[in-house]
């Protein structure tokens, strides 16, 4: 049944991917190139962990960028998007007080045990895919993001 299941959320990806128009590539938050413009719709791969992980955990659907603690606070106004180690939540219900109070959220929707919908206040809607289940505030989880501009 596991296998079916993963076999459905990668072919709802692959399907994504294919009618996706990519406008440019991503970066993950250790490049800080301000010359970066991404516009359109775009599929990017980010790793994501909860508290207790040594990934990032805030993501800027806008920016297609993750930031860890450590830098979310120098820059935490284009985050929508946190996740825990479990689920995905809007920056709003955020613990960190500098997310929290940056203005912008997201919702997010469950669509299957690896799959989620969102649309941010940032403009942009798509889809959240993880290549296994979570549960683990300690772990690092590799998360497609499908951005699609509203």
């Amino acid at each position: 049944m596991k296998k079916l299941f993963r076999l459905s959320a990668m072919a709802a990806i692959i399907s994504m991917m294919a009618t996706a128009t990519v406008a440019t590539s991503c970066s993950d938050d250790d490049d800080d190139d301000p010359s970066v413009v991404l516009s359109g719709d775009t599929t990017f791969t980010v790793t994501m962990g909860g508290e207790t992980s040594n990934s990032p955990s805030f993501l800027s659907v806008k920016d297609a960028k993750v930031y860890n603690k450590s830098k979310v606070a120098a820059s935490p106004e284009n985050v929508e998007i946190v996740f825990d180690g479990i689920a995905f939540k809007s920056a709003k219900e955020s613990s960190n007080p500098v997310v929290n109070s940056n203005g912008r959220s997201a919702t997010i929707t469950k669509t299957g045990a690896l799959t989620f919908t969102y649309e941010t206040s940032t403009g942009f809607s798509g889809s959240l895919t993880l290549a296994e289940e979570p549960g683990d505030v300690s772990a690092d989880y590799v998360v497609t993001v499908v951005r699609q501009k509203k």
